[in-house]
C-alpha cells in the first residue's frame, strides 16, 4: 500500500494544521497570562508605595491641619508628596508651592511665586478642582502644567480640623511621571520580547507538531498496511478453500475418494486459517494491554527441555545438525508464553536451514539477565530485513514463506512476548553464515498480572 495515497495524506495534513494551531493557541494564552501578571505586578511594584504614602499623610494631617502666621502647616515625610486645599465651595485655599515646579521652566516666569497670574493658571488645572463628590479614594489624574503633560496619583479627603476650620477638603498629590515611564518601557520591552517568543513558538508549534504527527501518521501507515496484509493472508486461503469446495460440488457422481485430496487442501487452508486468526487475536490483545500473564518461578532448562528434544529430533530427520547447550537458571516468567517463544524461533531456523545445516540453541545466565540464544548456519537474513523483521507479516521473501506455512507474525509475537517479560530480543549475523536470534530476559521478581 502507497503511503502517499491522497486521502491519508489529507487527513494527516488537517491533523498536522489542527496540532500546529492547538500550540500556537497554547503558546499565545501562556504569553497574555504572562503578559497579565507582569502587568499587575509592575502596577503594584510602582504604585502600592505610592499609594501607602498618601493614606499615612491623610491619617497623620486629617485632624491636626492648622494655619499658623497666616500659612498652612501639615506634616508631611515624604516630599513628592504637594498638597492643595479646599474650602466647602470647592475653591482653592492653598497649594504647596512646589507644584510651580512643574510649569516656570516652561513658562519662564520671573515673578514671585505670589504671583496672581501663577495662581491663576494653578485654578485652571486639573489638579486644583474637584468633582461633586469627595470619594476619597486613590485616583489616577492627567494634567498639562506649562507646556508638559503630568501624570498624578491622587487621594481626596474631608479635612475635620478645629485648627483650621475654613478648610474642608484636601487634595494629596504624587507625580508618577517616572515610574509610568518605566512601567511602559518594562510593557514595551515584554511586548517586543512576546513578539519574537510568538514567531519562536510559532516555529516549536510546527516542530513539536511534526514531531507528535509522525508516530500518528506511521501508525496509520502501519495499521492500513497490516489490514492490507491480513486481507491478502485470509483472502488466498479463503479462494482455495472457496475454488475446491466448488470443485467438489461439480463432481455430483464422485465418491469421497474422488474428491479426497480437495477435502484434505480444504482442511490444510482451514487449518491456517485457524492458526493466523490465533495469532492475530494473541497480537491484538496484547496491544489492548488485556493479554493474560501469569509470572512464577521456574527453572528454566526443565521448562524447555521438552520442546528443544522435539525440534532436535525433527532436524535430524530433516538431515540438519542440531545442538544444545542449557543452565539452569531460576527466575519469575510465564512458563506458556516462553514455550511458545521457543517454538518460535526454533521454528523459524527449521524453515531457513537445509540438510546439513546447524541449529543451536543455548540458555545460560549472564549478569542479572537469562539469555536464550537460538542460532542457525541456514539462509540468513540481509540488513535491511533486520530492521524489519519482528514487524507484522514481514517476510523477507514472501512467495517462500506462504510455501513453508509462515504468516509473517512469528516474530511479531515473539517480540511482544519479550516485551511482555521486560526483556530484549535482538536479531544479527551468524559465522560465516545464518542468523542468531538472542532474547535477554531479566532475573528479578515481577508482579504477577
Amino acid at each position: 500500500m502507497k503511503k502517499n495515497n491522497s486521502l491519508d495524506n489529507k487527513i494527516i495534513k488537517k491533523q498536522f494544521i489542527k496540532l500546529v494551531i492547538a500550540n500556537m493557541i497554547a503558546f499565545i494564552l501562556v504569553y497574555a497570562i504572562l503578559g497579565v501578571t507582569i502587568s499587575v505586578v509592575v502596577r503594584h511594584y510602582f504604585y502600592s508605595d505610592l499609594e501607602d504614602e498618601l493614606r499615612i499623610c491623610k491619617a497623620e494631617n486629617q485632624y491636626t491641619i492648622a494655619k499658623v502666621q497666616g500659612e498652612y502647616r501639615l506634616k508631611v515625610d515624604n516630599a513628592r508628596i504637594k498638597i492643595v486645599l479646599f474650602d466647602d465651595k470647592h475653591q482653592r485655599l492653598a497649594y504647596s508651592k512646589d507644584l510651580l515646579n512643574y510649569i516656570i521652566p516652561d513658562y519662564g516666569f520671573e515673578t514671585t511665586v505670589n504671583s496672581e497670574a501663577i495662581a491663576s493658571y494653578i485654578d485652571n488645572t486639573e489638579i486644583c478642582k474637584l468633582g461633586e463628590f469627595v470619594d476619597d479614594e486613590i485616583s489616577f489624574e492627567k494634567t498639562k502644567l506649562g507646556k508638559t503633560e503630568y501624570n498624578f496619583i491622587t487621594l481626596t479627603f474631608d479635612v475635620e480640623s478645629n485648627f483650621a476650620s475654613e478648610v474642608k477638603y484636601c487634595k494629596l498629590l504624587i507625580m508618577n511621571n517616572g515610574e509610568i515611564g518605566i512601567k511602559n518601557n518594562i510593557i514595551r520591552i515584554y511586548l517586543i520580547v512576546s513578539a519574537c517568543l510568538v514567531l519562536l513558538g510559532m516555529i516549536a508549534s510546527i516542530i513539536l507538531s511534526r514531531r507528535t504527527i509522525k508516530p500518528i501518521s506511521e501508525n496509520m501507515y502501519k495499521q492500513m498496511e497490516f489490514v492490507s496484509d491480513a486481507s491478502h493472508e485470509l483472502r488466498t486461503p479463503l479462494s482455495i478453500v472457496q475454488s475446491k469446495l466448488e470443485n467438489i460440488l461439480t463432481k455430483t457422481d464422485a465418491s469421497v475418494y474422488d474428491v479426497s485430496e480437495d477435502i484434505a487442501i480444504s482442511l490444510k487452508e482451514v487449518a491456517r486459517l485457524n492458526r493466523l486468526t490465533n495469532d492475530l487475536l494473541a497480537l491484538t490483545r496484547s496491544d489492548n494491554g488485556v493479554a493474560t500473564i501469569n509470572f512464577d518461578n521456574y527453572d528454566i532448562k526443565e521448562i524447555v527441555k521438552d520442546t528443544i528434544q522435539i525440534f532436535k529430533e525433527m532436524s535430524e530427520i530433516e538431515g540438519r545438525k542440531f545442538e544444545s547447550h542449557m543452565e539452569t537458571v531460576n527466575f519469575n516468567f510465564d512458563r506458556e508464553k516462553i514455550v511458545q517463544l521457543l517454538i518460535i524461533l526454533l521454528d523459524n531456523a527449521l524453515k531457513y536451514t537445509f540438510k546439513k545445516d546447524l541449529i543451536s540453541v543455548s540458555i545460560y545466565k549472564e549478569g542479572y539477565d537469562c539469555c536464550i540464544v537460538v542460532g542457525d548456519t541456514g539462509i540468513g537474513i540481509s540488513d535491511e530485513a533486520k530492521k524489519k523483521v519482528f514487524e507484522r507479516f514481514y517476510r523477507e521473501d514472501k512467495a517462500r514463506s506462504r510455501k513453508k506455512g509462515g504468516n509473517g507474525l512469528g516474530l511479531a509475537i515473539a517480540k511482544n512476548i519479550v516485551i511482555q517479560h521486560n526483556g530484549k530480543i535482538s536479531v544479527y549475523d551468524n559465522k560465516p553464515k545464518g542468523t542468531v536470534f538472542e532474547v535477554r530476559l531479566p532475573i528479578k521478581k515481577l508482579n504477577k498480572k
